[in-house]
């Protein structure tokens, strides 16, 4: 490897550890470390010298996140290091992207609107069924859906905290059946759908995740130990028979 070549660049400036998780080849890939241990900057620069090297192509590499700043943050990076055109998503991101682009072979019709918060919707259904709450009671109604949903549950009390906690299985039940039927009414999905729909997908329509498996074949997750259950089976689904993983 010479001066001038760009790989040199990429590996240059990073400790022995870093160059490690940079330099492991193509395939599985854990790397443990603390907050402020540059881990995110070795993953991205392992990007970078998998495109550079000819081992990963850009086009079918997939990087994933848990929030947008982080995902922009990423972003910045690669663009720095000269590979700019790496997806770089968050999980709900790359499913609802996905769902889009695969939503008329679903036979889906028109793509539904995404709910960017369950509030006023549940505020609805709550009226609908005699249930008095205040703004605070459907946050915390909201939250044991959406921690029900991660779990790959049904919301029951391990999720309820709050004025959820005082609502009996029965009731809980009849909210989230409401709930269902009101977005099927209106035509609306949550971001808990979204990966819900997205892993039914993959799981049923071999046509689409062949596709899918086709165009990205490398998945990079920061943050990993946070993946909830949901995001990890549309993980695996994602990645298919390969191994590429870090």
């Amino acid at each position: 490897m010479t001066s001038e070549d760009p790989r040199e660049r990429i590996i240059g400036n990073l400790d022995w550890q870093q160059r490690e998780v940079v330099l492991h080849p193509v395939g599985p890939l854990i790397v443990h470390a603390g907050a402020g241990t540059g881990k995110t900057r070795a993953i991205t620069h392992r990007i970078a010298y998998g495109v550079l090297s000819g081992e990963m192509e850009r086009s079918q590499i997939l990087a994933l996140t848990f929030t947008t700043k982080a995902a922009g943050e990423m972003k910045h990076r690669l663009r720095h290091l000269g590979v700019g055109e790496v997806a770089v998503r968050t999980f709900h991101g790359a499913a609802l992207s996905m769902l889009r682009a695969y939503w008329h072979d679903i036979g889906g019709g028109e793509f539904p609107h995404v709910l960017a918060m369950k509030t006023a919707a549940l505020e609805a259904v709550l009226s609908d069924l005699g249930i008095r709450a205040n703004r605070e009671d459907v946050q915390t109604i909201a939250k044991a859906i959406e921690l029900a949903a991660a779990r790959l549950r049904h919301p029951g009390r391990a999720e309820c905290e709050g004025f959820a906690s005082e609502l009996s299985e029965e009731e809980l039940s009849r909210i989230v059946e409401a709930y269902g039927a009101y977005k099927v009414r209106h035509r609306l999905i949550d971001f808990d759908d979204v990966l819900l729909i997205m892993s039914a997908v993959m799981s049923t329509r071999d046509d689409i995740a062949a596709k899918i498996h086709d165009e990205f074949r490398h998945f990079i997750v920061d943050e990993f130990q946070d993946v909830s259950p949901l995001q990890y089976d549309l993980l695996m689904r994602w990645l298919g028979q390969r191994d590429s993983l870090c």
